[in-house]
């Protein structure tokens, strides 16, 4: 898109937005202009049986709650 339809598009917009405007260059310049270092990718190794003994379970966990009674 040429400079000159960028700016007809600006000049047509209410002055309230300029900030707003400035705000969006800003950021376009700071992604595009600033390098990021690249991850690493976080690798771990899996063990078998690592749940066993791990979790609990409530003995009243199929009960319905109070607070759902009313809609059963």
């Amino acid at each position: 898109m040429p400079y000159s339809v960028l700016e007809q598009k600006f000049h047509a917009l209410p002055e309230q937005s300029f900030d707003e405007v400035s705000d969006f260059f800003d950021y376009i310049f700071y992604k595009f202009t600033v390098k990021k270092p690249k991850q690493e990718e976080k690798t771990f190794e899996r063990k078998i049986g690592g749940y066993e003994d791990g979790f609990y379970m409530s003995p009243d966990f199929d009960e319905t709650p109070d607070c759902f009674k009313e809609y059963m």
